[in-house]
Protein backbone atom coordinates (compact mmCIF):
# COMPACT_ATOMS: atom_id res chain seq x y z
CA UNK A 1 0.00 0.00 0.00
CA UNK A 2 2.86 2.38 0.75
CA UNK A 3 4.14 2.06 -2.82
CA UNK A 4 0.71 3.06 -4.08
CA UNK A 5 0.72 6.08 -1.77
CA UNK A 6 4.08 7.16 -3.18
CA UNK A 7 2.61 7.12 -6.69
CA UNK A 8 -0.52 9.02 -5.64
CA UNK A 9 1.51 11.66 -3.84
CA UNK A 10 3.89 12.06 -6.75
CA UNK A 11 1.03 12.54 -9.22
CA UNK A 12 -1.01 14.74 -6.90
CA UNK A 13 -1.42 18.46 -7.77
CA UNK A 14 1.10 20.42 -5.74
CA UNK A 15 -1.43 22.20 -3.53
CA UNK A 16 -2.10 22.02 0.20
CA UNK A 17 -5.79 21.24 -0.40
CA UNK A 18 -5.02 18.21 -2.57
CA UNK A 19 -2.50 16.93 -0.03
CA UNK A 20 -4.84 17.37 2.92
CA UNK A 21 -7.59 15.55 1.05
CA UNK A 22 -5.23 12.64 0.42
CA UNK A 23 -4.22 12.53 4.09
CA UNK A 24 -7.87 12.54 5.17
CA UNK A 25 -8.68 9.69 2.77
CA UNK A 26 -5.72 7.72 4.09
CA UNK A 27 -6.85 8.29 7.67
CA UNK A 28 -10.45 7.25 6.97
CA UNK A 29 -9.29 4.12 5.15
CA UNK A 30 -6.94 3.34 8.05
CA UNK A 31 -4.08 2.92 5.63
CA UNK A 32 -0.65 3.09 7.20
CA UNK A 33 2.20 5.09 5.75
CA UNK A 34 5.85 5.25 6.71
CA UNK A 35 8.42 7.97 7.24
CA UNK A 36 9.48 7.79 3.59
CA UNK A 37 6.01 8.97 2.59
CA UNK A 38 6.33 11.86 5.04
CA UNK A 39 9.74 12.74 3.64
CA UNK A 40 8.25 12.88 0.14
CA UNK A 41 5.50 15.18 1.37
CA UNK A 42 7.97 17.49 3.11
CA UNK A 43 10.09 17.69 -0.04
CA UNK A 44 7.04 18.35 -2.24
CA UNK A 45 6.02 21.28 -0.05
CA UNK A 46 9.54 22.67 0.19
CA UNK A 47 9.95 22.64 -3.58
CA UNK A 48 6.96 24.96 -3.98
CA UNK A 49 8.14 27.19 -1.12
CA UNK A 50 5.47 26.10 1.37
CA UNK A 51 7.94 25.87 4.23
CA UNK A 52 5.56 26.19 7.17
CA UNK A 53 3.35 23.33 6.01
CA UNK A 54 6.47 21.31 5.26
CA UNK A 55 7.51 21.61 8.89
CA UNK A 56 3.98 20.69 9.99
CA UNK A 57 4.48 17.20 8.53
CA UNK A 58 6.50 16.47 11.67
CA UNK A 59 3.19 16.42 13.54
CA UNK A 60 1.97 13.61 11.29
CA UNK A 61 5.19 11.72 11.97
CA UNK A 62 4.66 12.06 15.72
CA UNK A 63 0.96 11.15 15.53
CA UNK A 64 1.85 7.93 13.71
CA UNK A 65 4.58 7.15 16.24
CA UNK A 66 7.12 7.19 13.44
CA UNK A 67 10.76 8.11 13.92
CA UNK A 68 12.34 10.80 11.72
CA UNK A 69 15.49 9.72 9.90
CA UNK A 70 18.35 11.62 8.30
CA UNK A 71 16.38 11.98 5.07
CA UNK A 72 13.64 13.71 7.08
CA UNK A 73 16.13 16.25 8.36
CA UNK A 74 17.69 16.56 4.93
CA UNK A 75 14.42 17.67 3.34
CA UNK A 76 13.46 19.77 6.37
CA UNK A 77 16.72 21.68 5.92
CA UNK A 78 15.20 23.06 2.71
CA UNK A 79 12.59 24.82 4.87
CA UNK A 80 15.14 26.56 7.11
CA UNK A 81 15.32 30.08 5.71
CA UNK A 82 16.63 31.73 8.90
CA UNK A 83 19.43 31.04 11.33
CA UNK A 84 16.90 30.50 14.13
CA UNK A 85 15.07 27.76 12.21
CA UNK A 86 18.39 26.16 11.27
CA UNK A 87 19.49 26.17 14.91
CA UNK A 88 16.22 24.48 15.87
CA UNK A 89 16.70 21.81 13.21
CA UNK A 90 20.24 21.07 14.39
CA UNK A 91 18.98 20.85 17.97
CA UNK A 92 16.26 18.39 16.92
CA UNK A 93 18.87 16.29 15.13
CA UNK A 94 21.03 16.17 18.25
CA UNK A 95 18.08 15.42 20.53
CA UNK A 96 17.28 12.30 18.50
CA UNK A 97 20.85 11.07 18.74
CA UNK A 98 21.85 11.95 15.18
CA UNK A 99 24.59 14.20 13.85
CA UNK A 100 24.21 16.53 10.88
CA UNK A 101 26.05 15.50 7.74
CA UNK A 102 27.66 17.69 5.10
CA UNK A 103 24.62 17.38 2.81
CA UNK A 104 22.27 18.82 5.45
CA UNK A 105 24.71 21.60 6.30
CA UNK A 106 25.18 22.28 2.59
CA UNK A 107 21.44 22.83 2.22
CA UNK A 108 21.45 25.21 5.19
CA UNK A 109 24.42 27.04 3.68
CA UNK A 110 22.65 27.41 0.35
CA UNK A 111 19.66 28.95 2.12
CA UNK A 112 21.91 31.30 4.11
CA UNK A 113 23.67 32.47 0.95
CA UNK A 114 20.39 32.99 -0.87
CA UNK A 115 19.10 35.05 2.07
CA UNK A 116 22.37 37.04 1.98
CA UNK A 117 22.74 36.52 5.72
CA UNK A 118 26.45 36.60 6.53
CA UNK A 119 25.94 35.64 10.18
CA UNK A 120 23.87 32.64 9.09
CA UNK A 121 26.59 31.64 6.61
CA UNK A 122 29.30 31.87 9.26
CA UNK A 123 27.22 29.85 11.72
CA UNK A 124 26.90 26.99 9.22
CA UNK A 125 30.63 27.10 8.48
CA UNK A 126 31.39 26.91 12.20
CA UNK A 127 29.01 23.97 12.66
CA UNK A 128 30.73 22.03 9.89
CA UNK A 129 34.08 22.59 11.60
CA UNK A 130 32.77 21.75 15.07
CA UNK A 131 31.27 18.49 13.78
CA UNK A 132 34.64 17.47 12.36
CA UNK A 133 33.27 17.29 8.82
CA UNK A 134 35.05 18.17 5.60
CA UNK A 135 33.39 20.43 3.02
CA UNK A 136 32.47 18.76 -0.25
CA UNK A 137 32.56 20.37 -3.68
CA UNK A 138 28.97 21.60 -3.45
CA UNK A 139 29.54 23.22 -0.05
CA UNK A 140 32.61 25.08 -1.31
CA UNK A 141 30.79 26.13 -4.48
CA UNK A 142 28.10 27.87 -2.43
CA UNK A 143 30.75 29.71 -0.38
CA UNK A 144 32.79 30.80 -3.39
CA UNK A 145 29.72 31.94 -5.33
CA UNK A 146 28.51 33.94 -2.34
CA UNK A 147 31.92 35.58 -1.96
CA UNK A 148 31.90 36.66 -5.61
CA UNK A 149 28.29 37.83 -5.40
CA UNK A 150 28.91 39.90 -2.28
CA UNK A 151 32.14 41.36 -3.70
CA UNK A 152 30.34 42.60 -6.80
CA UNK A 153 27.24 43.73 -4.97
CA UNK A 154 29.19 45.87 -2.52
CA UNK A 155 31.81 47.12 -4.94
CA UNK A 156 30.21 50.52 -5.43
CA UNK A 157 27.57 50.70 -2.71
CA UNK A 158 27.19 50.02 0.98
CA UNK A 159 24.25 47.62 0.64
CA UNK A 160 22.98 45.31 -2.06
CA UNK A 161 19.71 45.96 -3.87
CA UNK A 162 17.73 44.13 -1.18
CA UNK A 163 19.25 46.11 1.67
CA UNK A 164 20.09 42.87 3.48
CA UNK A 165 23.86 42.85 2.98
CA UNK A 166 26.03 45.62 4.39
CA UNK A 167 29.74 46.30 4.36
CA UNK A 168 30.34 45.41 8.01
CA UNK A 169 28.60 42.04 7.73
CA UNK A 170 30.48 41.13 4.60
CA UNK A 171 33.85 42.19 6.02
CA UNK A 172 33.20 39.90 8.98
CA UNK A 173 32.33 37.05 6.62
CA UNK A 174 35.33 37.71 4.37
CA UNK A 175 37.74 37.60 7.32
CA UNK A 176 36.29 34.35 8.64
CA UNK A 177 36.03 32.86 5.15
CA UNK A 178 39.74 33.33 4.46
CA UNK A 179 40.89 31.76 7.74
CA UNK A 180 38.32 28.96 7.41
CA UNK A 181 39.46 28.04 3.90
CA UNK A 182 43.06 27.79 5.07
CA UNK A 183 42.22 25.34 7.86
CA UNK A 184 39.44 23.28 6.23
CA UNK A 185 40.63 20.86 3.58
CA UNK A 186 37.99 19.63 1.11
CA UNK A 187 36.68 16.08 1.17
CA UNK A 188 38.52 14.20 -1.62
CA UNK A 189 35.75 11.63 -1.99
CA UNK A 190 33.23 12.26 -4.79
CA UNK A 191 29.78 13.59 -4.02
CA UNK A 192 27.51 10.50 -3.79
CA UNK A 193 24.75 12.38 -5.60
CA UNK A 194 26.94 13.75 -8.40
CA UNK A 195 26.07 10.90 -10.77
CA UNK A 196 22.42 11.97 -10.64
CA UNK A 197 23.05 15.69 -11.16
CA UNK A 198 23.06 17.59 -14.42
CA UNK A 199 26.28 19.42 -15.15
CA UNK A 200 24.76 22.88 -14.83
CA UNK A 201 24.14 25.28 -11.94
CA UNK A 202 20.82 25.34 -10.15
CA UNK A 203 18.55 28.40 -10.69
CA UNK A 204 19.63 30.08 -7.46
CA UNK A 205 23.29 29.55 -8.30
CA UNK A 206 22.82 31.03 -11.77
CA UNK A 207 21.79 34.29 -10.12
CA UNK A 208 24.92 34.33 -8.00
CA UNK A 209 27.15 33.31 -10.88
CA UNK A 210 25.78 35.97 -13.20
CA UNK A 211 26.21 38.65 -10.57
CA UNK A 212 29.67 37.40 -9.73
CA UNK A 213 31.28 37.56 -13.17
CA UNK A 214 33.75 40.29 -12.23
CA UNK A 215 37.39 40.46 -11.38
CA UNK A 216 37.89 39.90 -7.70
CA UNK A 217 40.74 39.41 -5.30
CA UNK A 218 41.61 35.79 -4.57
CA UNK A 219 40.27 35.22 -1.03
CA UNK A 220 43.14 32.91 -0.24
Amino acid sequence: LCEGLYVWLDQLPSTINAEQELLEDVKEARVSFDVDFCNMLIRKRCLRGDYENAKNVLMAIQERNLRPDMMTFGVLAMACQTQASADQLLQDINNLGFRPNVEILGTLLKNACYQRDCNFVIAVMKTLKEEGLKPNETFLKHLDNFFRFASKSLQYQETDDSGRLDQDSFKKYRKYYRSWRQTMSPDPSPDPWSQFQELRPEPEDKILLNLGKVKWENPL
